[in-house]
C-alpha cells in the first residue's frame, strides 16, 4: 500500500515503513519511504514496551496485578496497595533483602534493612533515622551474632522515643534480636524483641 504525498511541488508516492530509533514518536521521510518511528520506551522518550531490558521514567500506576518472572527494580521504591482480595506483595518463594554486619557505632539510613551485630569489643550505639512521614513504616531487623558480653543500643533520632516512651533499647547476648518499625503519626518506633 502506498501513501500519496507531496514535496511541495510534485506528488510523491510513499511506501510505509516503521523504524525503532531512540527518538520521539514521529513520521519522517527517507526518499520515497514514509517512516513511522515507534521507539521502545526509555527514560527520555515515550514508546512501546519491548521484550528487552528497559528503563522508564516517571511514576507508573498499574490498576491490576503485576506478575514478574524476572527482576523488577525501582530507584524510587516499589509500592503495592492491598485490596480485600489481593495482598500488596505476594512472593511465591524466598524473599531477598540486603544486610549489613556492623561492630561499631552506626547511623542507619535507607540502605540498611537486616543488621547483623558481629563480635563487639565494647557496647555500640545504633542510631535510627528520624521517624517522619517520609519514613513511615520503615522497618529494621537486628540480630546479635557475636558471642561477646557487650550490647548494642538502639537509639531513636534526636528527641524521638520508642512506643513506650523509652529513649533507648539495649540488647545483649548472641542470638537475641529486635525489630524496629517507624510510626510517623507519633514520631516513635515500635520495638519488638526477638
Amino acid at each position: 500500500m502506498t501513501v500519496l504525498g507531496s514535496n511541495g511541488t510534485a506528488n510523491i508516492y510513499y511506501t510505509k515503513a516503521i523504524t525503532n530509533l531512540s527518538a520521539a514518536i514521529a513520521y519522517s521521510r527517507s526518499g520515497t519511504t514514509m517512516n513511522l518511528n515507534v521507539p521502545d520506551a526509555d527514560v527520555s522518550f515515550r514508546g512501546t514496551v519491548s521484550t528487552t531490558t528497559q528503563s522508564f521514567a516517571g511514576n507508573k500506576t498499574f490498576t491490576g496485578t503485576v506478575t514478574a518472572t524476572g527482576l523488577i527494580t525501582g530507584n524510587g521504591g516499589i509500592r503495592g496497595v492491598s485490596t480485600a482480595t489481593v495482598a500488596a506483595l505476594n512472593a511465591g518463594g524466598v524473599m531477598d533483602a540486603d544486610y549489613a554486619t556492623i561492630t561499631t557505632t552506626t547511623t542507619l539510613s535507607e540502605t540498611n534493612n537486616y543488621v547483623e551485630i558481629g563480635t563487639l569489643s565494647a557496647n555500640i550505639t545504633i542510631n535510627l533515622p528520624a521517624c517522619n512521614a517520609t519514613r513511615d513504616g520503615w522497618e529494621y531487623e537486628f540480630l546479635k551474632t557475636g558471642s561477646d558480653a557487650f550490647a548494642f543500643i538502639l537509639d531513636p533520632n534526636s528527641t524521638e522515643t520508642f512506643f513506650d516512651s523509652s529513649t533507648t533499647k539495649t540488647v545483649y547476648s548472641q542470638g537475641n534480636g529486635a525489630t524496629c518499625k517507624c510510626r510517623s503519626a507519633s514520631s516513635s518506633w515500635f520495638y519488638m524483641r526477638r
